[in-house]
């Protein structure tokens, strides 16, 4: 669990500060009637509230909606994840233009001075909506490189917080690829970012719990194990179980015949005289070989033609997206 923190801690802003600004629980406490109104900068009621104050280093290039008040902004610039010197935009590049939308910058940091200047940080800042038309999306997230590999020098958005909620009221939908469902892109359909074609017809849709692909043994002594899996696909999952319950009951069959045939041998094989034993079993044993044998065989094909179908990769009904992984 999280750990609970104030709200409001007034130990946060400079020492000058503190001798000013009236905290919002002495405020409350000072008032000995019912309020009417409220300190246009106590805090209350969604007035202005007094916080550590955290100066951006805007790059040269930036046009930043702001306020002095608010650990708040929307940087309009190039590609920067951390310093002046990061990103495309430190490399001088074209068609690297960003829109960064971020709260709380450096917040995970508790300690920062009222005062502090401070350049992006994708680890630090608190959330942030990040789009750019040439960014190193997965690097500069510390995204996992997983199944796809990183992305570089592509288009990207980022979305980074504490929790993230994407809510359809009637329905969500994560597609990858590229559309076919517009004209005008030339014999490859739609092109990437950097007017490329898309080779892949279904690029992964990856699901990486815990930012982590493979894990190793007890105390890292045991196998690597790939814990970034394709998920399993419904419809091929019921075909194959209602396959297999057939072949089971097949060999169920099998095996059936085969007890009977025997309780039919084996109870000659108690009766007397001797000589009736000898037509018995010459009876019991061409049966199995009618009724039994030719059913094991056909039960041994198509166990076999089920593993092929389904358990392997080049299987038509192959049990395991190739397309779509998960932790």
């Amino acid at each position: 669990m999280a750990k609970k923190s104030k709200i409001y801690d007034h130990s946060l802003l400079g020492a000058l500060r503190q001798t000013i600004v009236i905290p919002p629980a002495q405020t409350l406490s000072d008032q000995k009637e019912t309020m009417n109104t409220v300190g246009s900068h106590s805090g209350l009621y969604n007035s202005v509230v007094e916080e550590p104050r955290v100066n951006f280093v805007a790059a040269g290039n930036n046009i930043l909606l702001t306020d002095s008040t608010k650990n708040v902004g929307i940087v309009i610039g190039s590609d920067r994840p951390s310093t002046q010197a990061s990103g495309y935009g430190g490399k001088g590049a074209q068609k690297a233009n960003t829109i960064d939308l971020v709260v709380g910058r450096i917040a995970s940091n508790s300690k920062l001075p009222d005062g502090y200047s401070v350049n992006n940080s994708f680890s630090g800042d608190a959330a942030r909506i990040y789009i750019s038309q040439m960014t190193d999306i997965d690097i500069n997230f510390g995204i996992e490189p997983g199944q796809a590999g990183r992305i570089k020098g592509r288009s990207g958005i980022g979305i980074k917080a504490d929790a993230v909620r994407i809510i359809g009221r009637e329905g969500v939908k994560i597609v990858s690829g590229r559309s076919y469902a517009f004209k005008g892109h030339g014999l490859f359909g739609e092109q990437n970012s950097r007017g490329g074609k898309i080779t892949q017809p279904a690029p992964p849709i990856e699901l990486i719990a815990g930012n982590i692909k493979q894990e190793s043994g007890f105390l890292g002594l045991g196998p690597t194990t790939r814990i970034l899996q394709g998920v399993a696909k419904g419809e091929h999952v019921r075909d194959a179980f209602r396959e297999l319950s057939e072949i089971v009951d097949d060999i169920w069959s099998s095996l059936f015949n085969l007890s009977i045939l025997n309780i039919t041998a084996f109870a000659s094989l108690g009766v007397t005289p001797i000589p009736w034993h000898a037509a018995a079993c010459t009876l019991a044993t061409s049966q199995i070989g009618a009724w039994v044998l030719p059913s094991l065989y056909h039960s041994r094909v198509n166990k076999t033609l089920w593993e092929v179908n389904y358990v392997k990769p080049f299987g038509d009904k192959y049990v395991v997206s190739t397309n779509v992984f998960a932790t």
